[in-house]
């Protein structure tokens, strides 16, 4: 297929990763348009450019990749080698390349607002704290709307919304009830230009609705008029407002308008003929204005924006936000996006320290000396805890009631040594969720990874486990039940 695009994504560690658009084809049962190029040398190796076709395979049947270059049929107006970007698409910071790492990243970790949104996205998620109904939708919008920027502001969130005009300035995006009037669509698309074209004293663009250069209320006023047949001028001063005026509730239009003027516009305006809806065209726009891209399309969805004058949504929120911080000391670290360190590191650093304390006091070769640890994760974690930003932070959650010790017995069983110096590995369907049956093996002196290598005591399988069968029956790995599990913990 052919090649329309490389844009860039960054991560929550400011990791940069190349990401080939491609024109829609057809591999093992879906339509693939984006593919992971990975970094800068798989650009290099594949000598992949724009507007050449390649190919494109699945790996294991799921991952789409690209594989070759068809070099035969690349066009005279395909230009030379791709160039990987030197500055962070959304911030504009010169990105950093380690000699010893193949990603590029960029180092603006507290201002860059994709790196913000994806670590407070990984922050709430299942197995760090588990704070139900804060997707990425929501997360945007509270950045927006609330200058939400770190895990810990979310334990004042109850606070914060009983304040005055709270409730009037944030609002919740839910699927239209009933089909928006003529004025809303006026008003929408006119919320969105104001916010993409005009600018604050300090020539930088809104952040959120109530920094606008007029109120969102005003907007919707002068819409009303209109359509009622009341010529009245727009709240503030513009150059489009008439235009948009002719043409709503085309949404289209009120992209191109904002495109009318960038030089990079081509691909996005491309897609923009197949889009039935704003959002698809969300995350396109990393060689334009970054995040505020996303901000404007958010703006200009068609949907109805409930205020949170009522209190289920909210209080929904705010109740999975206060019951997380029962979270365990190692979900605790391993929410906090240090890089390096995943589910199964945050476990043995909480275990062999016991407390926030200790690892903050810890010496770097004390932590490197851990088993399954090492002196790039060491060094890492010495690195994160240093900043006086994460400090504060990590006071900030420990004073909203966050977990920072170790708790023995929390789960209400005792703990024995039945399991020391076994190691486990979980597949399948269990009578009980996952993270209670690991904790259980945890409790009794047992270790749970991810992966299935030799160094695994046991697999526990239950229903419907899957291709860790195999595996493991071909490194003659023992599998265990769950009965027999219960039966050896004398539970």
């Amino acid at each position: 297929t052919k090649l329309l695009d490389i844009a860039y994504q960054i991560g929550r560690t400011g990791a940069i990763t190349p990401v080939a658009h491609l024109k829609g084809v057809l591999i093992a049962g879906t339509v693939v348009k984006r593919a992971s190029l990975h970094n800068a040398d798989i650009i290099e190796t594949l000598d992949v450019r724009v507007g050449d076709w390649v190919w494109v395979e699945k790996g294991g049947e799921i991952i789409p990749k690209i594989t070759e270059v068809d070099l035969s049929a690349r066009s005279t107006e395909v230009g030379g080698p791709h160039e990987f970007i030197a500055t962070c698409p959304a911030c504009g910071t010169t990105l950093v390349r380690e000699e010893t790492e193949a990603r590029h990243h960029c180092p603006n970790h507290k201002e860059c607002q994709p790196q913000v949104h994806a670590r407070l996205k990984h922050f709430v998620s299942r197995k760090a704290m588990n704070i139900d109904g804060l997707g990425g939708e929501i997360i945007d919008l509270l950045m927006a709307c609330d200058g939400l920027s770190s895990p810990a502001d979310l334990y004042t969130l109850a606070s914060r919304s009983e304040q005055a005009g709270w409730r009037d300035r944030v609002a919740m995006f839910k699927p239209p009830r009933k089909s928006p009037t003529p004025a809303d669509d006026l008003a929408r698309g006119a919320v969105a230009l104001a916010g993409w074209f005009h600018r604050n004293s300090k020539g930088e663009r809104y952040k959120g609705v109530t920094q606008l250069p007029c109120k969102v209320e005003d907007i919707q006023n002068w819409a009303e008029q209109r359509f009622a047949g009341v010529h009245v001028s727009f709240p503030v001063q513009t150059s489009w407002a008439e235009e948009w005026c002719t043409h709503a509730p085309d949404w289209k239009w009120v992209v191109r308008r904002a495109l009318q003027d960038a030089t990079d516009k081509d691909y996005i305006l491309a897609q923009l003929e197949t889009a039935n809806h704003p959002d698809e065209l969300m995350g396109l726009a990393s060689g334009l204005r970054g995040p505020h891209w996303d901000q404007f399309l958010l703006r200009l969805t068609p949907r109805r924006q409930l205020h949170l004058k009522g209190e289920k949504k909210l209080g929904n929120l705010i109740a999975s936000i206060e019951a997380s911080k029962q979270r365990p000391f190692t979900a605790v670290l391993f929410a906090l996006g240090i890089r390096h360190v995943g589910a199964e590191v945050a476990e043995e650093l909480g275990q062999f320290f016991g407390s926030m304390d200790s690892l903050l006091a810890a010496p770097e070769s004390d932590i490197a000396a851990i088993h399954g640890v090492g002196e790039e994760i060491a060094s890492s974690v010495v690195a994160w805890r240093d900043d006086p930003d994460h400090q504060m932070m990590i006071q900030a959650l420990s004073d909203a009631g966050c977990q920072m010790e170790t708790l023995q017995g929390t789960s209400g069983m005792e703990g024995s040594d039945v399991l020391a110096g076994l190691t486990f590995v979980i597949t399948g369907t269990l009578p009980e969720p996952r993270e209670a049956v690991a904790e259980s093996i945890r409790l009794h002196g047992g270790k749970v990874t991810g992966s299935i290598s030799k160094k695994t005591s046991f697999l526990l399988a239950g229903e419907k486990a899957g291709s860790k069968m195999k595996k493991a029956s071909a490194l003659g790995i023992e599998v265990m039940t769950y009965d027999q599990l219960q039966a050896r913990i004398g539970a």
